[in-house]
C-alpha cells in the first residue's frame, strides 16, 4: 500500500483479471510514477452477483470487460476531467446502470458495481484522497455490499475476543468511518453484529504502516469475500480460509 497520497503514478491497463490472492500475500508498496499523468485515474469493482460476469463503460464506449462477480476487479485506467457517464451491465450486453459522476485533475477513484437491496443493480464510487495513517498504522473502513443487515470485522492476529473493538459494517451499502489500526501481517476475521462466532476468516495478508484502504464485503453464493482496496495502489480479493 502506498505511503501517502499521490498525485501521479503509472497506470494499470483497465481490465486486468479478477486476482484470487493466496496466503503470504498482501498489498504491495507504491510504484514509480510518470510526469504528466495527472489525467484522473479509475477503477472497478463487480460486488453483484446478477452480472456474472459485468462489463464496464466510460463515455458511452466499453471499458473492462468480463468482470467476474463476487469481487473481480480491474486495474486503473486514465478517464478524462470532468462530469463523465460511468455505466455497467452484463458482459456483452449494454449498460444497464449508467451515473454521471465528475473526475477532478490527478485524482483516483474506485467504481463499485452493487446489487441494490431490491435486488436493482447500482453504482457507488469511493474517493481516494485521504491522508496517510501514522508510522505503525493502517487505516481502513469497511463497506457492506451484502444484503445481510450487519458485520463486525476484526483485522488481527487471531480470533476475535470480547476485549476487541470491531469496524462495524452496518447493512447494505453502509460505508464505515476509517480506523487507524497496528500495522502488519494480520488475518480479516468478520462475525455477525454483536457476535464473537466467525463466520469469514482470511489468510494471513500484509497491512503496510502508513497506508490507507478500504476492505469491500461481497457477496459469493452463500459465502463472503473480501476485496481490500489499497487508496492509489493495488488491491486484492481474500477467500474464507477455514
Amino acid at each position: 500500500m502506498n505511503a501517502g497520497r499521490i498525485s501521479r503514478r503509472q497506470a494499470l491497463r483497465l481490465g486486468t483479471a479478477a486476482l484470487v490472492v493466496g496466503a503470504g500475500s498482501g498489498l504491495a508498496g507504491c510504484g514509480g510514477g510518470q510526469e504528466g499523468q495527472d489525467a484522473p485515474q479509475l477503477r472497478f469493482v463487480n460486488a453483484t452477483v446478477d452480472y456474472s460476469p459485468a462489463d464496464f463503460w466510460v463515455d458511452g464506449l466499453r471499458g473492462p470487460t468480463n468482470v467476474s462477480s463476487g469481487g473481480g476487479f480491474t486495474g486503473y485506467g486514465f478517464v478524462r476531467e470532468g462530469s463523465r457517464p460511468v455505466g455497467v451491465g452484463p458482459s456483452g450486453g449494454a449498460a444497464t446502470v449508467t451515473v454521471q459522476r465528475s473526475f477532478a485533475t490527478g485524482s483516483f477513484t474506485t467504481a463499485l458495481a452493487l446489487m441494490g437491496s431490491g435486488g436493482n443493480e447500482e453504482l457507488r464510487f469511493l474517493d481516494e484522497n485521504h491522508s496517510a495513517a501514522p508510522a505503525g498504522s493502517v487505516r481502513l473502513r469497511v463497506l457492506n455490499a451484502t444484503s445481510a443487515s450487519g458485520y463486525d470485522v476484526y483485522v488481527q492476529s487471531g480470533a476475535p475476543s470480547s476485549s476487541d473493538t470491531p469496524l462495524v459494517a452496518q447493512g447494505y451499502n453502509s460505508l464505515s468511518d476509517f480506523t487507524d489500526l497496528p500495522s502488519g501481517w494480520r488475518r480479516v476475521y468478520i462475525t455477525n453484529r454483536n457476535s464473537l462466532s466467525v463466520i469469514f476468516r482470511s489468510q494471513e495478508f500484509n497491512f503496510p504502516g502508513r497506508t490507507v484502504g478500504s476492505l469491500v464485503i461481497v457477496p459469493v453464493g452463500a459465502s463472503l469475500a473480501v476485496v481490500a482496496l489499497q487508496e492509489q495502489g493495488v488491491a486484492a480479493r481474500l477467500i474464507h480460509h477455514a
